[in-house]
C-alpha cells in the first residue's frame, strides 16, 4: 500500500480499529503516522517498545488508601481526558519482550489497561519492520490478527514530491529520479553491518551534506565519505560524479524557468 491509501486508511477507518504497518527500515513508518496526526489536529504519542519493560506500559503500582486495594499509575502517554483524540503509536512491536506484549495486547484487543478504557477518539497504531532481514521476534497470530495489516510500500515518485516540499536538495531529488533502486535497501539479505540506502539516510545525508557545504562547493572525497557513511558503498561512488557532471550541466527549461537560481552556474560557466 503506497503512502497516499495509507494515509487515507489512518484517516478514515473507525478509530476504534488498530492499524498495523509491516516495512523495510527507514521508509517513513512513524512519520507518516506523525503526519497524519498533525493534519487531523491531534495528539500523538510515540512509544518505542523495544526500549520498554512491562512496568513502563502497565504502570508502576501504588495503595490506593481510600478502597485498600493495589492499582496501578498509568505511563505518561495514556489519555486522561475521555474526549480527548489522538494515535497511539506503538514503534517496533516485534522487537518488545514478551511481557510487554501482552500489556499492549490488552490495548489493542480490548482497548483498555488495567481496566481503563482508552477513550473512543484514540486510534492504536503499530509498526514493525519485516522478519526476514531482522532480529525481531515473531508475533503470536492471536494478536495479529487484531490489526488491519498494512504492506506499507511507499513509492519513490511519493518519496521525491515529499523531498522537494522539505526541502531536500535538488541533485538529491534528480539522483534519485534516475536512480529509484537506490532509495531503499536492497530487496533480499541483508549483511550485518553492511551500510545500506534508505530514505531515512537519505535526509540525514542532505543535512550532512548541506552542513559541510558540500553541494555548493564539492569536495569529492570528503563527499565520497559522507556518502559511504550515511548510505553505502554503491552510492558513495555514483552520487559524486552525477553530482559533477549531470547535475551540474545546465539543462535548457532551467535557464528558461529559474533563471535567477542558476545564474551562478552560468557564470562559473562563462568564467571557464
Amino acid at each position: 500500500m503506497n503512502a497516499s491509501q495509507t494515509k487515507k486508511i489512518l484517516r478514515e477507518i473507525p478509530f476504534n480499529k488498530s492499524i498495523m504497518l509491516v516495512a523495510k527500515h527507514g521508509v517513513g513508518k512513524s512519520a507518516i503516522v506523525k503526519q497524519v496526526a498533525q493534519e487531523l489536529g491531534i495528539q500523538f504519542h510515540d512509544v518505542r517498545l523495544s526500549q520498554c519493560e512491562v512496568g513502563d506500559i502497565k504502570g508502576l503500582p501504588f495503595l490506593d488508601e481510600a478502597n485498600q486495594r493495589t492499582v496501578f499509575l498509568k505511563p505518561y502517554w495514556w489519555p486522561k481526558d475521555p474526549n480527548s483524540k489522538g494515535i497511539l503509536f506503538f514503534d517496533e512491536l516485534n522487537r518488545a519482550s514478551k511481557d510487554v506484549l501482552q500489556a499492549v495486547f490488552e490495548i489493542c484487543l480490548d482497548r483498555r489497561l488495567d481496566g481503563e478504557p482508552l477513550p473512543e477518539g484514540w486510534r492504536v497504531v503499530s509498526a514493525i519492520n519485516a522478519t526476514d532481514d531482522y532480529d525481531v521476534v515473531e508475533l503470536d497470530p492471536a494478536l495479529l490478527d487484531r490489526w488491519f495489516y498494512i504492506d506499507f510500500d511507499p513509492t519513490p515518485k511519493e518519496w521525491m514530491s515529499w523531498a522537494t516540499g522539505a526541502g531536500i536538495h535538488p541533485a538529491i531529488v534528480d539522483y534519485i529520479a534516475q536512480n529509484t533502486e537506490s532509495l531503499d535497501p536492497p530487496v533480499g539479505h541483508l549483511e550485518a553491518g553492511k551500510v545500506y540506502p534508505s530514505r531515512r539516510s537519505w535526509s540525514q545525508f542532505h543535512d550532512t551534506a548541506m552542513a559541510l557545504g558540500l553541494f555548493d562547493s564539492p569536495d569529492e572525497g570528503l563527499l565520497t565519505q559522507i556518502a559511504k557513511g550515511w548510505l553505502g558503498v554503491t552510492v558513495s561512488i555514483t552520487f559524486p560524479k552525477f553530482l559533477a557532471n549531470d547535475f551540474a550541466r545546465l539543462k535548457p527549461d532551467e535557464v528558461l524557468d529559474n533563471f535567477d537560481q542558476v545564474r551562478h552556474k552560468i557564470e562559473a560557466a562563462a568564467a571557464d
